[in-house]
């Protein structure tokens, strides 16, 4: 039977990623292009008295670190998720790292000096700002939404917190997407006082800021 006059129904998926993903494909302007899901990794290392964080996202091949993935500059990014991810980092073990979604005191305390951890607490009561082309695109997300403390909490230097792969990724909504051309400035402010113990005291060790993105990838 044939309804006259009527539109076809349009199904629209619950997926966000699908939908974002479908948008990217039915984009003239993107048409030869490759799409495929993929992700950037930014770090900073934490220092003692410093409030605000810059994040490069385009990759720079003279600074980079070995666990950092940024974009290129003839590319596009999706962004769908993001989150910001706490790390120490021995010198001599790069790699071997455990991103952390709180200030996990198993992992980040040294107990043979006053430094404990508990001031990294700082960065999960700051705020985001993202700006692309001189645009603000995020103009203050709060961070504590990325803060996450599993059910099970390592316990001792042996064991390990329950691992979820989503934990501490936030959804952003509208997706917003960045070209390795442009100018792309995101910032990461949170009060820490200048008494503040939060960079590590033992020798060859360092606490990194991790900003972790999710989304597609857009390549020649």
């Amino acid at each position: 039977m044939a309804f006259m006059g009527k539109k076809p129904l349009q199904v629209v998926s619950s997926d966000k990623n699908r939908n974002a993903l479908e948008a990217l494909r039915n984009d003239p302007n993107l048409n030869g292009r490759t799409m495929s899901p993929s992700f950037l990794r930014v770090e900073q290392k934490i220092v003692n008295g410093k409030p605000v964080y810059n994040f490069n996202l385009t990759k720079d091949t003279n600074s980079d670190s070995v666990t950092e993935r940024k974009l290129d500059v003839n590319d596009s990014f999706l962004i769908t998720e993001i989150g910001l991810k706490l790390m120490k980092r021995l010198s001599t073990k790069i790699g071997g790292e455990v991103l952390q979604t709180y200030p996990n005191i198993q992992e980040f305390a040294d107990v043979s000096t006053t430094f404990l951890g508990a001031d990294l607490e700082a960065f999960y009561n700051g705020l985001m700002e993202l700006t692309v082309k001189q645009k603000v695109q995020i103009e203050a997300m709060d961070t504590n939404q990325f803060r996450y403390v599993s059910e099970t909490q390592q316990s001792s230097a042996s064991t390990k917190s329950s691992g979820d792969m989503h934990a501490g990724m936030v959804s952003i909504t509208p997706n917003i997407r960045i070209n390795g051309t442009d100018k792309n400035s995101l910032k990461v402010s949170a009060p820490v006082a200048s008494s503040a113990l939060v960079a590590h005291t033992t020798a060859n060790t360092d606490n990194y800021l991790v900003l972790f993105i999710r989304g597609f990838l857009i390549s020649q």
